[in-house]
């Protein structure tokens, strides 16, 4: 009978939760800042890859490459992100609900962005291939040159 009011009183103690330490509140809100900062970069590129559209049949060379390069000048940015998400998955933090959301939908935001640009560049990769293709049928059909002023610019 002892043991049992010993146990009774032991649950009615208040059970003291400790506060965390102010710099790791600060630290959380630092990382969940840095997402939304992500998140925001990852919208900018979102609106960048739109803007370069759907590949048009009459696009010059000019612009199918500029499409391209621009592109490839975005895949550094990506491995910047993959390190910085990475980091959110470490540490004592990465169980926090505030990291743990702000993290989800970055990630999620992020895979979206990354398969646009694979769409967006296989689209006028195809689109390059295509013309090359053209190009070569051309002047097997007996064109002597290949008259590029036919491809309007868009």
């Amino acid at each position: 009978m002892r043991a049992a009011q010993a146990l009774s009183i032991n649950l009615l103690e208040p059970l003291c939760v400790p506060e965390p330490p102010r710099y790791r509140i600060k630290y959380v809100k630092k990382i969940v800042e840095n997402l939304s900062n992500m998140d925001k970069s990852l919208v900018d590129i979102c609106t960048q890859v739109s803007l370069m559209g759907n590949a048009q049949p009459l696009a010059s060379d000019q612009v199918i490459q500029d499409n391209l390069q621009a592109i490839t000048r975005l895949r550094p940015l990506f491995v910047e992100f993959n390190k910085k998400l990475a980091l959110t998955t470490c540490g004592p933090h990465r169980n926090i609900n505030a990291v743990k959301e702000a993290r989800k939908y970055t990630k999620t935001l992020y895979v979206e962005v990354v398969n646009m640009i694979k769409d967006t560049e296989s689209m006028w990769s195809k689109l390059l291939l295509a013309k090359s293709r053209q190009k070569e049928a051309d002047i097997a059909n007996g064109a002597k040159e290949y008259d590029s002023s036919e491809w309007k610019g868009v």
